[in-house]
């Protein structure tokens, strides 16, 4: 991994042989007792086993105390800082080389975060997380979302974790733009492995490839092609350009990084719109399709200005 550390807070457990399910959930509980810090030296080209339960419980113990602590900004300041149009940045040059899939996954599989929205429900006085998908862009801690993650309404405020377990209060939005469900934030005091942009739209065709977090099924990956680009209505008179592609994704996966062969970010996983063959009186059935539509990568661009040199 490129990552700098290679700590296992992550809890992703690398399977070196064949292990039996006792042997495997000796591991795990073994971890779990360790203070879900402990690291098992991973070994190339082996799988990766994730305890997502256990992942999901550490995102909500370490943001609650940053919330606590009055780390986080509060979300109804972050919202308001939905309005900024344009932000400075460092981008990291575009890949010029395809990469197979196992290739991918290995370089940027350090660059996609698990984005944390704490909020407390009317039934306990505890914190809950609802995880959602980023993606890292420059190396001092600027990330990118979709805009409808930090508008939640019953969000209070938001963590960020990297793979490598690493976790750090989000506290700036740098720029967003609404229509295109974009939005650029700020972690605090985290250093961040980033990924490239795409310096081009690719066309119908194209292959793809998301990794995110499916009701936090933690780095999930799916392939497929760009469907097409269309114009998606914001009202009866306007329309922003977006784009579909067939590699799924879903509930959770909002912001996570759609890359292009050789390992740029060519968008955001966004929107799912499901078509049935009957709707109507307010009953659906025959699920035929659904289509998966990303924010693209031109729509951030015009959202970041090069960072101007000393």
């Amino acid at each position: 991994m490129a990552v700098r550390e290679e700590r296992d807070r992550a809890l992703m457990i690398p399977v070196a042989g064949l292990y039996s399910m006792k042997h495997l959930h000796k591991l795990l509980v073994m971890v779990s007792l360790a203070g879900l810090s402990r690291s098992i030296p991973a070994a190339d080209a082996k799988p990766t086993f994730f305890h997502d339960k256990l992942i999901a419980s550490e995102i909500t113990r370490a943001g609650s105390v940053m919330m606590e602590a009055g780390q986080c900004a509060r979300a109804d300041v972050l919202k308001e800082q939905l309005d900024r149009k344009v932000c400075e940045l460092d981008m990291a040059p575009p890949g010029r080389k395809a990469m197979g899939g196992a290739e991918l996954v290995r370089k940027r599989r350090p660059s996609v975060l698990i984005v944390g929205g704490l909020y407390k429900c009317n039934k306990c006085t505890k914190w809950h997380c609802g995880n959602a998908s980023g993606v890292a862009l420059t190396r001092d801690g600027v990330f990118a979302t979709c805009y409808h993650v930090i508008a939640s309404t019953n969000r209070q405020a938001f963590v960020v974790r990297t793979v490598d377990g690493r976790m750090a209060p989000v506290v700036e939005v740098m720029a967003a733009d609404k229509k295109s469900d974009i939005a650029i934030c700020r972690a605090a005091d985290i250093e961040f492995d980033p990924v490239p942009l795409s310096p081009v739209t690719p066309p119908a065709g194209s292959p793809v490839t998301v990794i995110s977090h499916p009701r936090s099924s933690f780095y999930t990956l799916t392939s497929g092609h760009v469907s097409r680009h269309f114009f998606k209505p914001i009202s009866k008179t306007r329309a922003v350009p977006f784009m579909a592609i067939t590699a799924e994704f879903a509930k959770g996966s909002s912001g996570g990084p759609v890359f292009d062969e050789k390992g740029n970010v060519i968008g955001l996983a966004a929107s799912t719109v499901s078509i049935y063959y009957h709707e109507g009186q307010g009953k659906k059935d025959n699920l035929q399709m659904v289509q998966r539509q990303c924010a693209p990568v031109e729509a951030m661009r015009r959202l970041i200005r090069k960072a101007e040199s000393d």
